[in-house]
């Protein structure tokens, strides 16, 4: 873990890597289930290209968010399937770098971002919320993160005071594994 100090704004930021052989990820002790209209948005580093998985959800109405391909990547689960399959950002974020993803959904366009700036846009007629429980595993999966993440925040904009952020340094009442 490492702490870094941005003095001009006099903000810390906390990081913690994780290994995809040893099979550790972050696991929120309740689910992230937002009223409508939300953003998710986490910092992450990672030189792998395929099934880098951000967050996901713990049912079938989740959220996968990963980096596949080398790009950031969108599934989107209704319960009875996928509704939003492989919906891709343009940019490749496998080089070590720093970069802030995100993903939103705003009635029924949903947008994924790369540093605050909109990669790619859907709509889609039946709109879905979906949960987010894990960060750095595929729940339903063995798919691992490999690489650095960092201050995930998870706005709900319907119900703002069920938005949450993390600092994945220390116990929170959420519970990092292994």
């Amino acid at each position: 873990i490492q702490n870094f100090v941005n003095a001009a704004v006099n903000r810390v930021r906390y990081f913690l890597g994780f290994d995809s052989t040893l099979n550790s990820y972050c696991q929120l002790d309740t689910a992230f289930t937002p009223g409508g209209d939300f953003k998710v948005e986490i910092d992450f580093s990672t030189t792998t290209t395929e099934n880098q998985v951000l967050t996901d959800g713990d049912s079938d109405v989740e959220l996968l968010f990963r980096v596949q391909s080398g790009k950031l990547e969108v599934w989107l689960g209704n319960g009875s399937g996928w509704l939003v399959s492989a919906f891709k950002g343009v940019s490749t974020v496998t080089d070590g770098k720093l970069y802030k993803a995100g993903f939103s959904k705003v009635g029924n366009l949903y947008s994924i971002y790369l540093d605050n700036v909109i990669e790619a846009t859907v709509t889609t007629v039946g709109a879905v919320t979906p949960s987010v429980r894990s960060l750095g595993k595929r729940v339903l999966n063995t798919q691992y993160f490999q690489g650095v993440l960092a201050n995930p925040v998870l706005t709900d904009l319907a119900t703002p005071a069920n938005s949450q952020a993390y600092r994945l340094d220390r116990p929170t009442g959420n519970y990092e594994l292994p």
